[in-house]
């Protein structure tokens, strides 16, 4: 299946239906894979595969079925066109730095602003105009699950040991281009992207992010002081807010619930509620409410 035509849908959401006696868990991964049109991604260690489980339900969301058979020690993210297993993380870890180089797989260049993201603690790093990136990852016995991404390039996941965690280098390979207006619609594309006052306001590594890695963030409130300023960093690109209070902007996914500015809020999808700003309101898709 040719990567990024099916990577913009939330797959957590997708219906499935399974009818599993004492099947192993990766035997229930899989149906879902096969079903759902996507695929998993987590370590070994952390998830014990062969457990057997027994589960009927018929047309539920993804996450439901994953509720139910990997209980609360495992959490999950949808990235691309791949959910992303890792566990639960209590409290607060030690700090490590990683860093290295990115680059292009056939050319051997450096890759610019490509985008590296640790889900299981919601930390990101961009690479500089060389290709190379820094990034403090939580201390842990467990492998580090990292997405490496750049649109255009074809999304890598990869699981680094503990005692690896420094001087990583990736090849990214680029991906066919597609024909012109074949093939679905990013979930995330937006007009609004395009407009000058949003080119003006929001930051270029804001913007690279923005169309390097689709994850689906639900955030109850978020504080912005300007675009890529804000309590959700440099994810708010990805995040739908219920409760977003913003200085100079917003710039976010979308909102469901309530939205204030002082200057301009930009959803770059959706607006579901209450959106009120002192200069203007930008919404790339659908708006209902006020």
């Amino acid at each position: 299946m040719a990567n990024g035509l099916l990577a913009q849908k939330n797959h957590l959401n997708t219906p499935v239906s399974i009818k599993a006696d004492s099947w192993p868990i990766s035997k229930v991964l899989i149906e879902m894979e096969t079903q759902g049109h996507f695929f998993f991604s987590y370590d070994s260690e952390i998830i014990s595969s062969d457990s057997i489980v027994s589960i009927h339900e018929n047309g539920i969301p993804v996450k439901a079925v994953l509720q139910k058979i990997l209980g609360k020690g495992v959490d999950y993210k949808s990235i691309g066109n791949h959910i992303v297993l890792f566990k639960v993380q209590r409290g607060k870890p030690k700090e490590v730095l990683i860093n290295g180089y990115i680059y292009d797989q056939g050319s051997k260049k450096p890759i610019v602003n490509a985008t590296i993201y640790d889900p299981q603690n919601s930390l990101i790093a961009t690479t500089n105009g060389s290709g190379y990136f820094e990034m403090h990852l939580a201390e842990s016995s467990q492998k580090a699950g990292l997405t490496v991404s750049k649109s255009g390039y074809k999304q890598e996941f990869v699981y680094v040991p503990s005692e690896e965690q420094s001087n990583l280098n990736f090849e990214l390979r680029k991906l066919e281009k597609p024909i012109e207006g074949v093939g679905p619609r990013d979930f995330y594309e937006s007009e609004v992207d395009n407009r000058k006052i949003v080119k003006l306001m929001v930051p270029e590594e804001v913007m690279e992010t923005s169309g390097n890695l689709t994850i689906f963030n639900r955030v109850p409130v978020q504080f912005s002081l300007y675009p890529g300023k804000s309590t959700s960093n440099i994810l708010n690109s990805s995040s739908v807010n219920r409760v977003s209070i913003n200085l100079l902007g917003g710039y976010s996914a979308g909102t469901k619930g309530l939205e204030m500015g002082l200057l301009v809020n930009i959803n770059r999808t959706d607006m579901f509620g209450a959106q009120l700003a002192g200069l203007a309101n930008y919404t790339g898709r659908d708006m209902k409410g006020f």
